[in-house]
């Protein structure tokens, strides 16, 4: 079996594989940081080099990507959606004066985080004052061991979870020098949000950490209280 077979893309479900290929190829997108963007992404994916190079031409052709210099990024319209993928109605009003009071008081990048279909995806981000590691932005796909993923996803992550206080921690585990801390929002039909800081060094100050507490039980009241009128 050759490689591009064994990645779906020659398979006589020939649309359904150029699909997956296409959503394999989004969600691995932020996590390429390097030279050599295309080889990395084949590498990540499975997917031949040859594949990846179209499937990428064709995302551009749609406005799911941008090539920015010699670089492929996630474009408007895949931005544009997440920010509609609201998991509960008025989630980021609500949220929005809670990050900004948050980003003012710690000096994180703060982000609303949903549910997905394919795991947990930013909808909402207030850079910090910090250049961090790695670009955050609406619509990126969190990896499966992200804070704000393990709070969605309610995963049992003894180290890292504190399923009491409903809260997850991220010290460098997805990426180098990239430090989160995620506390959950409880939407009206008892799903979960998250609200998510980001920093360069270690989250320790108890202030930030209640503040971001505070802000999510904060939101999900609001929220509630809107659901009840």
């Amino acid at each position: 079996m050759t490689a591009a077979q064994d990645s779906g893309i020659n398979r006589p479900d020939q649309g359904r594989g150029v699909i997956d290929g296409a959503f394999r190829l989004l969600s691995l997108l932020p996590e390429v940081t390097g030279d050599h963007q295309l080889n990395q992404l084949a590498e990540l994916s499975g997917i031949p080099r040859p594949s990846v190079y179209r499937l990428m031409s064709q995302l551009q052709h749609v406005g799911a990507v941008d090539l920015v210099g010699r670089r492929y990024v996630v474009g408007p319209s895949i931005t544009e959606l997440a920010r509609r993928a609201e998991p509960a109605k008025g989630l980021r009003d609500r949220a929005l004066p809670y990050m900004s009071a948050l980003r003012q008081r710690s000096g994180a990048c703060v982000s609303l985080v949903a549910p997905a279909s394919q795991g947990a995806v930013i909808l909402e981000v207030l850079p910090g004052r910090d250049q961090l590691p790695v670009h955050i932005h609406a619509g990126r796909v969190l990896p499966d061991l992200a804070a704000a993923s393990l709070i969605l996803n309610a995963a049992e992550v003894p180290d890292r979870v504190d399923p009491v206080r409903r809260t997850a921690v991220d010290h460098q585990h997805i990426v180098p020098g990239l430090h989160c801390f995620a506390a959950a929002i409880t939407l009206p039909d008892g799903g979960r949000a998250a609200l998510q800081i980001a920093t360069n060094e270690p989250i320790t100050s108890p202030d930030d950490l209640r503040l971001a507490q505070e802000a999510s039980h904060r939101i999900g009241a609001a929220l509630r209280a809107d659901a009840a009128q």
